[in-house]
């Protein structure tokens, strides 16, 4: 699943985005109106219908369109994503590298992210999902 280490010691991974919901979203029917803030932060509550407690919890931001960023439970992560809601796709994510307790929990996220084939947005909810894999995020409080 990862490659090799890239220049700031950080490795990169293929994975489907977030970011293509969010160009979806910001383009639908061609309105200039948005359905969700692009600096919304997204928290992840739940992974294949279980629930992620408060330590284990990753966040995910899109402080711009085609960019993310968020917090995995032991490192900061950032990356690019492409696509529309059922063709959204997380691209060249890259981490810092400290270790922690939790680098388990960290690992289930950021394989699951990796993963990602489309986005759904309902209400105050954010699905992120592909083959095998269903990620439920929140809004972070």
């Amino acid at each position: 699943m990862f490659s090799r280490f890239d220049k700031r010691g950080s490795f990169p991974f293929r994975a489907p985005s977030l970011a293509a919901l969010l160009t979806l979203l910001l383009a639908v029917g061609c309105r200039e109106e948005t359905i969700v803030a692009a600096e919304t932060t997204w928290e992840v509550r739940k992974i294949n219908g279980i629930s992620v407690e408060a330590p284990d919890r990753a966040t995910l931001r899109v402080p711009e369109l085609g960019k993310l960023h968020g917090t995995a439970p032991c490192n900061t992560y950032g990356g690019d994503w492409s696509g529309v809601e059922h063709d959204f796709r997380v691209l060249r994510v890259s981490t810092t590298r400290k270790a922690c307790a939790r680098l388990d929990a960290e690992s289930t996220y950021l394989s699951a992210l990796s993963r990602v084939t489309s986005a759904e947005l309902s209400g105050q909810q954010l699905t992120l999902s592909g083959p095998g894999i269903q990620l439920e995020f929140a809004p972070y409080r």
